[in-house]
């Protein structure tokens, strides 16, 4: 996940690992969050596997795409070489390995706009906080 490095620096980003006990999540437990679950070929499953492989191995070199956020406000792609940021990272893996479809420029999507994907189904919607943490293991774990 693209996410901060430095839980207490929004500007300090990149490719992150997460933990529920660790990091941004320790620190806002009390976020709101969706988790779905969606069907997917096996070719489409390989090619999400390698990507995400492949930016697990190259995490070193990757940042948070600040600026992008301002593009994607004013409708402006601000791709730049080895930074994301969470939806454009998503809807870019996504894309290429044929999960789900859309016209507009990775650098131009909202996670809103992910809603839209086909076959998926709803696993867990609610807080991440220290009492629901069992029921979203479960769910996820499921």
């Amino acid at each position: 996940m693209i996410n901060r490095v430095n839980p207490d620096n929004p500007f300090s980003g990149g490719f992150v690992e997460e933990s529920l006990y660790e990091g941004v999540y320790k620190k806002f437990s009390s976020c709101e969050c969706m988790i779905y679950k969606v069907r997917v070929t096996s070719e489409q499953y390989s090619s999400l596997q390698e990507q995400v492989d492949e930016f697990i191995k190259n995490k070193d070199n990757l940042r948070y795409n600040f600026l992008g956020l301002f593009g994607a406000l004013f409708n402006k792609p601000l791709g730049r070489k080895k930074h994301y940021f969470c939806s454009q990272f998503v809807s870019e893996i996504l894309i290429e390995s044929k999960v789900f479809q859309c016209d507009k420029s990775p650098e131009l999507i909202k996670t809103n706009e992910l809603f839209s994907i086909h076959n998926k189904e709803i696993i867990y919607q609610g807080f991440l906080v220290e009492n629901n943490q069992a029921t979203f293991l479960h769910a996820v774990e499921g």
